[in-house]
């Protein structure tokens, strides 16, 4: 199943496993799943944006929060986000010629 940002979310552990999980499934991210961030469908304003605004946002979260400040595999990072649409629009943008 695909999700999107409106109703999934990133949930991550530093240095460690990387998830897109349902929305139903945000409050038992710390205690049931052991991970210790999460970002996407929790965050009323990014939800309302545009298809477009939410890819970029994804771009910028995986690469500078996940990757670099918590040291995420890279792998586990596009292993997780390639479930969402928003990472579809990112893989087409870069296919479309300009």
């Amino acid at each position: 199943m695909k999700y999107n940002l409106t109703n999934a979310f990133l949930a991550w552990k530093p240095r460690g496993r990387v998830e897109v999980l349902p929305a139903e499934d945000h409050m038992d991210v710390a205690g049931t799943l052991g991970l210790d961030k999460s970002w996407g469908c929790c965050n009323p304003p990014l939800c309302q944006m545009s298809l477009e605004d939410r890819a970029a946002k994804l771009c910028v979260k995986a690469l500078r929060d996940l990757i670099f400040r918590d040291r995420c595999s890279p792998e586990a990072v596009h292993q997780a986000i390639s479930q969402l649409k928003e990472y579809e629009r990112i893989q087409a943008a870069e296919i479309d010629p300009l």
